[in-house]
């Protein structure tokens, strides 16, 4: 069994999934209330120990830049939607699926590959959460 430290990208997309279904709320962080999609990924990060802000920019600059060839779960993934940089962002969960929030739909699985998402993919993004050690 792997624990945290060893698969922080399996327990975020474990997490990511455990929310489908919940809605949206503009500017929303939580599972009471709801998500928009950086309040989703800023949520999920923090159950793994990782303090991301609940804005796009910045977590668009979190971690380092992976090819969607080599996507692992957890890696995650953004999209310029309607201006230029990123403009929405969900967590990849594998087979080519990955978890988001829309205003419509609230919190449901999607496919990276389904014609809007691949035209308006920006970039997947690796988190790198380092073991910690005991001397």
């Amino acid at each position: 069994m792997q624990s945290r430290e060893q698969a922080p990208g399996l327990f975020l997309a474990a997490i990511a999934m455990s929310l489908i279904g919940k809605p949206f709320y503009e500017r929303g962080a939580s599972p009471d209330t709801g998500f928009d999609c950086a309040g989703l990924v800023s949520y999920a990060l923090s159950r793994i120990g990782i303090d991301a802000p609940h804005s796009l920019w910045p977590q668009y600059r979190l971690g380092v830049p992976v090819s969607t060839a080599h996507m692992k779960p957890g890696n995650l993934l953004f999209f310029s939607t309607y201006a230029s940089g990123p403009t929405h962002v969900g967590i990849y969960v594998g087979e080519g699926r990955f978890v988001h929030c829309t205003d419509t739909r609230g919190v449901m699985l999607a496919r990276i590959y389904d014609p809007f998402f691949a035209a308006h993919l920006l970039g997947a993004r690796c988190l790198t959460v380092r073991k910690r050690v005991s001397l």
